[in-house]
């Protein structure tokens, strides 16, 4: 074989290559991202449910804590949300003694601590929070986001049990109210704040708020915001 042939025969090898090797490439990032893009805005927490009972009460009072998860999807130019996937969990349920009440310890069911789904109105206003300085220059543009629990879910009772200072073990019920009890602190005041692509690190905190009248919630979480193809993230 000549060394003509010999090139034109590698050339042909090189081109062949270069057709398998495209044929079972996985796609590039940016080509699995293609379509319309949407708003992603994730939030992670914890809430945490304090009794404030009146001067002179005595007795035990039920509290919960917990964790929560919202997903949020809007359309890149925002407006209400689209599409949404949240849960809070109860990871415990503190027995509060007051006026020499007995102390008693309370163990959840695994059922009482799996994370259950519930619905948020939202909100995402992009470009509309404008920070400027002393001179009046923008330093920097975030989107305003709005959420609030406006219906409260009802989750079915679920039974634990109880051990108090000198007494024997028992189970009690509680009565529908321990997980819902997390969600009173969206429910009753709409969280109003911004939110900057791809920023972390920022803790964000709704202060205390009334629950029942006896009680105060407050929650705390980092917020994320991105931008990711729509067809992914249709929840249900």
């Amino acid at each position: 074989m000549s060394v003509l042939a010999r090139v034109v025969s590698g050339a042909s090898l090189a081109v062949v290559l270069a057709v398998v090797l495209a044929q079972v490439a996985p796609p590039s990032v940016e080509a699995s991202q293609a379509g319309p893009r949407c708003r992603r805005v994730k939030l992670d927490g914890t809430i945490v449910v304090t009794p404030n009972p009146r001067p002179g009460f005595r007795g035990v009072v039920l509290a919960s804590e917990g964790r929560f998860a919202i997903d949020l999807i809007f359309a890149e130019k925002g407006g209400d949300v689209l599409y949404q996937q949240n849960t809070v969990t109860l990871t415990r349920l503190k027995s509060h003694s007051y006026g020499g009440a007995l102390e008693c310890r309370n163990t959840l069911p695994a059922e009482a601590v799996a994370p259950r789904p519930f619905k948020v109105w939202a909100r995402l206003g992009v470009g509309e929070v404008v920070a400027e300085d002393a001179n009046q220059k923008v330093k920097s543009v975030s989107d305003q986001f709005d959420f609030m629990v406006k219906t409260l879910p009802a989750f079915p009772a679920f039974s634990y049990s109880t051990t108090c200072t000198g007494g024997q073990p028992g189970t009690t019920s509680d009565h529908g109210i321990a997980i819902v009890q997390l969600l009173h602190v969206f429910n009753r005041t709409q969280y109003s704040g911004s939110v900057a692509l791809n920023r972390m690190g920022d803790t964000r905190r709704l202060p205390a708020v009334d629950v029942f009248g006896s009680m105060t919630a407050s929650a705390e979480w980092e917020p994320l915001e991105t931008l990711v193809p729509c067809g992914n993230f249709q929840y249900k």
